[in-house]
């Protein structure tokens, strides 16, 4: 029988115990013989239900039927509030590679701490972020036990420390050594932000909400060209040229930590804690706009209680037995999924063109400061516009096949840039060759920021189950910081030497990225992290992702 609502209250006639039943690949009709409205309103859900790739959005929708909650209500509202604060730590990692980058190439810089634009002491400077995030990783932990908001909360602080040591540094050492405390703190941040937000947003919305946090990662990069630039115009031949950049750092995080006062908890994380009156609270104001006892809540607790029963929290012990990730087969395949996207991440070549931009165009014949400085800004500016078009797009084209677009593109990218750069190399007097190559150096940024971007840190945080998440989210950020690492101490180094075959290597590695996501990466578009684990159980996941299954509401009636 179908479930219809009554007068105003969008729980009449259910029966919670029987509130939800999966059915795969078997789409019961509701008759609603007296209303012709409703029939034709039914068979478009029906036909969207056809074209879903997920079941989560057709529950959800079913569940909420014409009582649907704005998004734009005073519940969700406050969500979006909640996400607004947390992306403006997302800032640090583009302000830095953005900045570092920049202020690498000044002169005033370079004399008052005896730096070179590359080499070997500059690749310390900018690795130093991969070491504390490495070593962050295995304090993210806490993350279980003290709450998601109150070690975001303390990663700030750390930051803004941080910030204040590295912007008064007089020597390189007290610099490095400021870069690593602001670095380790802003990690531990960091990974808790993704869990989050992943947790606390509806599951219908989860992709774009979660995903635009990483594109802010743009607006620091943005601000700190910015910055930069300004500051070298205005006080070239003072050490405010560099000083006030690495200020500039300070807004976000100071701003964070006065707006996070005024964020909840994960619902999430207080239901393993004990404290269901006030995840049930959370999920009620966020998800349903305030509407008490409402389907998809108690839908949601169900699903959660089961989860953490089945896998309920680690003891503090118990979190550094690695061997708990991957004593299944269904927790193998979420790590490596979690591992595989941590190095892909960063060996696209992403970080080679942050940190390495100018050198970059250096090469291709472009060393006016000023002008160096302004395509900077101008190529981060052009990469959160698509990165924040990339997030949107989440929900609707699916993770798994925007992954595969992406680097599709980046592989032709890196070939060009190749192609181009051996060109000019071997004839510094070809303008078009300079001119290919800078074109598709910000080619390869929009659609790497399209796509990776938005979804670095998301996806892992999406496969990994509630038990596995804090963990083995630290493990993503240990691997994603070492290949940091690699690339950021190597990279200067590498493109002194190899030249253009530098960027033949990324056109190897990127296509070998391609085979990897089309065969074993799952689709998680649509459905509520939960229900990801029957997913992850069947015999061919990847397949599983895409096998439509509706869920329908239905009265307890005999």
């Amino acid at each position: 029988m179908g479930f219809i609502y009554s007068g105003d209250d969008p729980t009449a006639g259910v029966d919670r115990a029987q509130l939800v039943m999966g059915v795969e690949k078997d789409y019961t009709e509701t008759e609603h013989k007296e209303d012709p409205e409703v029939e034709e309103k039914e068979e478009h859900e029906k036909s969207e239900v056809a074209k879903s790739l997920g079941m989560s959005q057709e529950m959800y929708d079913a569940i909420y039927g014409e009582n649907r909650p704005s998004l734009w209500a005073k519940g969700h509202l406050k969500l979006y509030y909640c996400c607004a604060i947390l992306y403006l730590l997302s800032s640090m990692s583009g302000y830095d590679g953005s900045l570092m980058s920049g202020i690498n190439v000044m002169e005033d810089y370079q004399e008052y701490y005896g730096m070179e634009s590359a080499g070997s002491g500059t690749g310390l400077v900018f690795s130093i972020s991969s070491i504390a995030s490495i070593v962050a990783a295995f304090f993210v932990w806490v993350a279980d036990y003290i709450g998601r908001k109150r070690t975001i909360t303390l990663g700030i602080i750390g930051t803004i420390a941080g910030i204040c040591v590295v912007s008064t540094a007089t020597t390189i050492d007290a610099f490095i050594g400021g870069r690593f405390l602001l670095f380790f703190s802003s990690a531990i941040a960091y990974v808790s932000i993704p869990l989050y937000l992943v947790e606390i947003s509806p599951p219908n919305i989860r992709g774009t909400l979660a995903g635009l946090f990483n594109t802010f990662n743009f607006c620091g990069g943005t601000v700190a060209t910015l910055a930069a630039y300004g500051a070298y115009i205005n006080y070239k031949g003072s050490i405010l040229s560099f000083r006030i950049p690495l200020w500039c750092q300070m807004v976000c995080p100071g701003l964070s930590l006065v707006g996070i006062y005024f964020c909840p908890e994960s619902p999430r994380w207080l239901l393993a804690h004990g404290q269901k009156e006030k995840a049930v609270k959370i999920l009620t104001d966020f998800h349903a706009n305030g509407v008490e006892n409402h389907p998809i809540v108690e839908t949601q607790i169900a699903e959660m209680t089961a989860e953490l029963e089945a896998s309920p929290i680690d003891s503090f012990k118990e979190y550094f037995n690695l061997w708990d990730l991957i004593n299944t087969r269904s927790k193998r395949y979420r790590m490596f999924l979690a591992c595989s996207w941590s190095w892909f991440g960063n060996f696209t070549g992403s970080q080679v063109v942050s940190y390495y931009l100018p050198n970059m165009l250096a090469s291709l014949g472009i060393e006016d400061i000023p002008t160096t400085l302004l395509l900077n800004a101008i190529y981060t500016i052009a990469n959160w516009v698509f990165a924040t078009i990339g997030a949107c797009l989440h929900d609707s084209v699916g993770r798994r096949r925007m992954m595969l677009i992406s680097t599709a593109g980046i592989v032709l990218c890196f070939t060009c840039i190749s192609v181009a750069s051996s060109i000019f190399q071997k004839n510094p007097d070809n303008s078009s060759a300079s001119v290919a190559s800078i074109f598709f150096i910000y080619l390869f940024g929009c659609i790497f920021a399209m796509t990776y971007t938005s979804l670095q840190p998301i996806y892992p945080a999406e496969v990994l189950t509630t038990q596995m998440r804090a963990k083995g989210m630290a493990f993503y950020q240990c691997l994603f910081n070492v290949s940091g690492f690699i690339l950021a101490y190597n990279g200067s180094i590498a493109m002194e030497k190899m030249k253009f075959w530098f960027y033949v290597f990324f056109v190897f590695w990127n296509s070998f990225t391609f085979v990897i996501i089309y065969f074993f990466f799952v689709e998680t578009k649509g459905r509520t992290l939960e229900e990801l684990e029957e997913v992850f159980q069947s015999k061919n996941p990847r397949k599983a992702s895409y096998i439509v299954k509706e869920r329908h509401i239905i009265n307890a009636e005999p």
